[in-house]
């Protein structure tokens, strides 16, 4: 009887623990979506007596609703609301010197109700019905840290200006499409597609006033162990049939053989017994 044995990842390798390499959703920054526990800290910061966060903005027509935080006279790189690193942006870096603070004159921000002229840079809309990180000026950079050579990294965004098209304007450590050519007006998200260049952090340019939507980075998730089985000794051999049944070692056609070793790893291959 002719074996010929064709070695490969096959639907049988999720019950090897070695054998598990698949591209998939490595992680997902969701901008448009803030936990109860993160609007409390930036409600606690706003009614500190040292403020980083005010409440910028109410909805006079749904029950004077706090709609959006923003910055006060503070530079942000790391996202800190009451003395607590928000988790809905750990692993991205926002621009240090997006500072604001109010207008001479301007009512307290931290009273309800009050609409207020400060001009602080960083935004959390979380209630605004359009959510997202707004982040002001412009040829500002964000960081993604820690990224891997050949991961592809998506980010969604939005003009701040109903009639000023933003968008990307330049990006290191990831090649993709970016510039005038790429920029949309406020009326539209804007997908824009990156591959990275080398395991290091990668940034990207805005043009001008931009709603940050979300920041998606693809890639494998896990890995394929490179232990040499054939230096282990084996422990037991199972076969199946291409429905997952058990079979003898000398069934005919296509037969999965899954072996064990010793220290507990295992590997599968596909067979085809004439």
């Amino acid at each position: 009887m002719k074996k010929f044995t064709f070695l490969f990842v096959f639907a049988f390798a999720a019950m090897c623990a070695n054998v598990s390499a698949a591209e998939g959703v490595v992680k997902k920054w969701d901008f448009t979506v803030w936990s109860d526990a993160t609007i409390a800290n930036f409600t606690a910061d706003a009614n500190s007596e040292s403020p980083a966060w005010y409440c910028h903005e109410f909805d006079a027509e749904n029950g004077n609703a706090l709609k959006r935080f923003k910055n006060w006279g503070k530079s942000v790189a790391t996202i800190v609301a009451n003395g607590v690193e928000v988790e809905e942006t750990k692993g991205i870096l926002f621009p240090v010197g997006l500072t604001g603070g109010l207008a001479t004159g301007s009512a307290n921000p931290n009273t309800k109700g009050v609409f207020t002229d400060g001009k602080g840079d960083l935004s959390i809309r979380f209630n605004f019905g359009d959510n997202g990180i707004q982040c002001g000026s412009s040829s500002k950079v964000i960081t993604i840290k820690d990224l891997k050579k050949d991961q592809k990294v998506t980010i969604v965004i939005k003009s701040a200006s109903n009639g000023t098209p933003r968008g990307i304007s330049a990006a290191t450590n990831m090649a993709g499409a970016v510039a005038d050519a790429t920029y949309g007006d406020g009326k539209e998200e804007i997908t824009y597609n990156f591959v990275v260049n080398d395991n290091a952090d990668a940034t990207f340019t805005y043009s001008g006033g931009i709603i940050l939507k979300s920041i998606t980075v693809v890639g494998e998730t896990t890995s394929i162990n490179s232990i040499n089985n054939s230096a282990k000794a084996i422990i037991a051999s199972e076969y199946f049939d291409v429905t997952g049944k058990k079979v003898n070692a000398d069934a005919k056609g296509f037969v999965i053989v899954k072996t064990t070793y010793e220290d507990g790893s295992c590997n599968t291959a596909k067979t085809f017994n004439k």
